[in-house]
This record gives structure tokens, sequence and C-alpha cells, in this order.
């Protein structure tokens, strides 16, 4: 098991980092380092520290200095230390300068029981209001994880249905620290401290949510009807939202379909797909078409298809191919005569 602990960097930060209490508790039931510890960043430099107590409280002093200098470390940043084995220390940084801050680290916060405020990192709420704020976000914590969604009041965004869930299942307190990072388009992994910085573990025996269901139909007439249908002339697909990002994550720059191309060709060729083949479209009646598969960078999650007509080989072939790998995606179809063919995202 990985520990961890969290610690303001505060005052004269440049001789010595004060430690916070829980590094005691830690250092007692984890074995943790009482003389020397060895700190580390990923792919990065190391740094022997000493480490000295007073009273109840431990510091690292003898090499700090060092380690503060290159890693550029500032008042108002936030360390995270985690405990790997014997001295050594993994550490990342969480800077209060928005133009340092790591792209895959976003936000921290202090969190109430019910709704958590995003209000430290404008990265992060500009990363939300550009990837849709009406879709559920996925929050993993170990092996739980949880659906939420991201609203905004005025020019705060704050996280709240399904926050208050996790809140319960982990059993937290207000004032628990977050830290959120990105791992695809629309799920983030969370690390949570307690107000004495103590790293939340995560339990094997954590609520899991349901993997998200949608359905994608291929009959217009059912556009408004609730899933799943019992109607045979309906084509249903299931897809889930982190098979969706791992495609997603394979397609830049944006894949486009020239008319002399076929729906079957888009797909085969630029997706690994592991599917039966479909069978290509009837040349008596294949029509020409142009398909351009959206990335995060277009605001990614929807296909779009102009056709002549509503040619339901097409929809089928389309949806087909996708419903071995993609879940949670926002497909739409768009044909010439102005109709759309959309999804419906329903919950398991």
């Amino acid at each position: 098991m990985v520990c961890s602990f969290l610690v303001p960097v505060v005052g004269n930060y440049n001789t010595l980092l004060t430690l916070p209490p829980c590094y005691n508790i830690l250092s007692q039931k984890h074995n943790f380092p009482t003389s020397l510890a060895f700190l580390f960043q990923i792919g990065g430099d190391g740094w022997l520290v000493d480490i000295v107590k007073d009273s109840n409280m431990c510091s690292f002093t003898g090499g700090w200095k060092n380690a503060a200098t290159a890693l550029n470390i500032k008042v108002g940043d936030l360390i995270i230390f985690k405990f790997i084995d014997g001295v050594d220390f993994q550490i990342d940084i969480i800077r209060k300068d928005v133009v340092q801050q790591p792209s895959n680290i976003f936000h921290i916060s202090f969190t109430t029981q019910t709704e958590c405020m995003i209000s430290t990192s404008e990265h992060f709420k500009n990363h939300l209001q550009n990837n849709n704020l009406h879709k559920p976000f996925t929050i993993r914590f170990g092996t739980g994880k949880w659906l939420v969604d991201v609203k905004r009041s005025f020019t705060d965004l704050y996280i709240t249905d399904g926050w208050k869930k996790l809140f319960e299942d982990l059993n937290l307190q207000i004032g628990v620290s977050s830290v959120f990072r990105k791992l695809k388009q629309t799920t983030f992994t969370v690390d949570l401290f307690l107000q004495d910085g103590t790293g939340v573990q995560p339990n094997d025996n954590d609520s899991n949510i349901q993997d998200e269901i949608i359905y994608i139909y291929s009959d217009e007439s059912d556009a408004d009807d609730d899933f799943p249908t019992d109607n045979p002339a309906v084509e249903q697909h299931h897809f889930t939202v982190e098979e969706y990002d791992d495609a997603i994550e394979q397609h830049h720059p944006p894949v486009h379909l020239n008319e002399s191309d076929n729906a079957g060709n888009l797909l085969d060729d630029h997706i690994p797909v592991n599917h039966p083949p479909v069978a290509p479209h009837d040349p008596a009646v294949e029509e020409n078409y142009d398909a351009v598969f959206l990335n995060e960078a277009t605001n990614a999650a929807d296909l779009t298809l102009d056709t002549a007509d509503d040619h339901p080989t097409v929809v089928k072939q389309l949806t087909h191919k996708f419903a071995d790998f993609v879940n949670g995606a926002e497909l739409q179809i768009k044909f010439g005569d102005g109709n759309i063919i959309k999804e419906k995202i329903r919950a398991e």
C-alpha cells in the first residue's frame, strides 16, 4: 500500500520544510524514515534530505534547499509525498502559479459534503467548460468510480450530483482536500487528504458505479422513446465512456472520409476494432457522403455523417462498427435532408 501526505509550502521553506503532525503517526505505523529520506520525481532527479525532529514535529533540512531550488518551489505550492519503500518518497507539486501547473494535475480544493467548488485552477475550469458541462464525468479513487455532474454558478464551477455519494461511500469529513488528475477526456483520478495532511488510502471494498450504458438507435421514429426498447426494428448498440475516450485519443488529427470511400473503409483503416467485418454497401444503393470523426480539439464526441437521404445500411454499419469498443460516446449521424439520429444515454 502506498501511503501519502500533503504539505503546504509556507514561511521559511528555503532552509527547511516542516512536515504535518501526521508524519509522526505515519512513521510509526508504516516505518517512515526518521533521519534520512530520498525525494524523487518520476523521470526526474532525486535529492537526499535530512530529517530532524523537534518536539512532535519533523522537518526536512539538509539537502532540502537544493531540492526546493531545483524544483522551483514557491510559497503557496502544495507538495504530495508518496512513500514508496525504505527511504524513498515520490513527490508531486501542485503549483499556486497556474502558468507552471502541470497539464495533468488540474485542481486542488477544500470540499463540503454535498459539493466540491472548483475555484483554484483556471486550467481545470477551462478544460471542463471546453468539454461539454452537460456530460457526466467519472471520478476514480482506488478501484472505485463515481459519476458526477459539473454545474456553473456565475464564474465558479461546482462538482455536484454524485459528489455526495462519493463522500459518503468513502466516509469522508468536511475539509478534505482533493487533487484531480486528468486520466482521459471525461475521467479523472482523485487524491484525497484529511485536514492533518494524511492521505486517504483506497479500499478495495469502496463502492463502484455500474458502467455507463447508452443505446444507439437506427430508426428515427423511435427517437423520443425510452430505452431499452423491445421494438425489433430498432438496432441497439452499447457503448462505454472509457472505451470511447481510448478511441478518441487515437484520432489526431480528425479522420476524414472522402466521397470515394465508405463507412467501412473509414473505420477499418483508422480504428482497431476486434469485430467481425460488416458486409459492404450494396453498390446499387450506395451513396456518396463525407464523414468526420471529431476529436477532443473540436469538442470531440460526435460523428457527423452527411448523406443524400436516410440510408439504414449506413446507420447499421457505423453503429455496428463502434459497438464493441466505444462506451458512453455521443454519436450523431446527420443526413442531407436535415434528419439527425443520435444516441440515448441511459445508466444501467
